[in-house]
């Protein structure tokens, strides 16, 4: 458990750091673009600018990660737990096997 709180810090961390830049300098560089140049980035990269406002929309209003992960463990006991969904067990099982 003690490790999950400490992934989900991190996950909480990036995730803001990401949302400040997409917010500060990604959307921003979006919106100077003229008419021609956001024709061109079409061309190359069709919906980007609508996906990168996706992203942020997303990143807003998402709960906080620890409050949903928390929701997935299921204490069995003292010391003891289990996950209730087995896909974030296996994750959670690999992530504490892997060398740190």
């Amino acid at each position: 458990e003690k490790l999950l709180e400490i992934v989900i810090t991190e996950i909480d961390t990036v995730s803001t750091r990401l949302l400040t830049t997409m917010e500060t300098d990604v959307i921003p560089w979006f919106e100077g673009l003229n008419r021609h140049e956001e024709q061109l980035l079409n061309i190359f990269a069709p919906d980007l600018k609508s996906a990168a406002v996706r992203i942020v929309d997303h990143m807003k209003s998402r709960g906080r990660l620890a409050r949903f992960t928390r929701h997935l463990w299921h204490e069995t006991g003292p010391d003891k737990g289990c996950y209730q969904c087995t896909p974030v067990g296996l994750l959670m099982q690999r992530v504490a096997e892997a060398p740190m």
